[in-house]
């Protein structure tokens, strides 16, 4: 299958469907702002032309968002979560999904640790980062600059709390306003090219 299959990992309400809708242009995904609206792993195939020249061939995969286990009170949860597992596993790069305005939390770190736990590549997506960039553009935040600098910092504590992932990508977007939706898609491409690299055993040999 030459489709690089990008799954969307997340807890309930970041963003991960509205994320799916805007990059294929659609409403085929339920996205609504109660916590929960999706319950199955969704796949949609999807063709990128990149900058009208060559065409990328994805998979999307929309998951549920997933709670924490003694938070899971219905069987309906409890096979969403068993569906998002097995998404994990049949896919290629693993985005994790972090709201901006909550930053990284206890559930986000157990997501990232199952992502490690099937080998999968990992990048991390900061979604509603729209609400920074209107900041700034009203009332700059205290103590920053500017929005480059305010980011700067962010990812860096983003990263001391995920200091256990190897260096993944951070992506910034707004799947509201579609800010920077194609760095997901550029990152994929990367991230499934470097997954896809033979070693030769004199290299392994020297590592």
């Amino acid at each position: 299958d030459q489709r690089i299959k990008l799954c969307f990992l997340g807890r309930p309400n970041v963003g991960k469907s509205s994320i799916c809708n805007s990059l294929i242009k659609s409403k085929r995904l339920i996205v609504d702002e109660k916590p929960g609206t999706t319950r199955d792993a969704v796949e949609i195939d999807f063709d990128y032309l990149k900058n009208g020249e060559s065409t990328w061939l994805f998979t999307l995969i929309d998951t549920a968002g997933l709670r924490k286990k003694k938070k899971i009170n219905s069987s309906v949860e409890y096979f969403s979560t068993v569906r998002s597992h097995h998404a994990i596993e049949r896919s290629s790069v693993v985005f994790l999904v972090l709201d901006a305005k909550t930053g990284v939390t206890k559930q986000d770190k157990l997501l990232a640790g199952k992502i490690l736990e099937f080998g999968r590549s990992i990048a991390i997506i900061v979604n509603k980062w729209d609400f920074a960039l209107e900041s700034f553009e009203r009332n700059p935040i205290p103590g920053y600059e500017d929005e480059a600098e305010f980011r700067k910092e962010f990812t860096v504590s983003l990263l001391k709390e995920l200091f256990f992932l190897p260096d993944s990508p951070v992506i910034y977007v707004s799947a509201k306003t579609g800010y920077a939706l194609e760095n997901i898609l550029e990152s994929a491409s990367l991230l499934n090219e470097t997954s896809l690299r033979q070693l030769s055993t004199l290299q392994i040999n020297r590592l």
